[in-house]
């Protein structure tokens, strides 16, 4: 997704994998981006990626 000057990389992920190898290797190779996933899992920080859950998809305001 992009806002302006502003690139964020999203996943949408409703299966058991969670890995997230293609956006991990696009935000690590893009230094300053953050990305996001919406899954089934709750929610979650990490370093490189916020994970949402899916229901919470609607509420998401980037």
């Amino acid at each position: 997704m992009q806002q302006g000057d502003k690139v964020t990389p999203i996943e949408v992920n409703a299966e058991d994998n969670l890995q997230s190898k293609s956006l991990r290797l696009f935000v690590e190779a893009n230094e300053g981006l953050h990305g996001i996933r919406l899954s089934m899992s709750p929610f979650r920080e990490q370093s490189w990626m916020t994970n949402y859950p899916l229901y919470a998809a609607e509420a998401l305001s980037l």
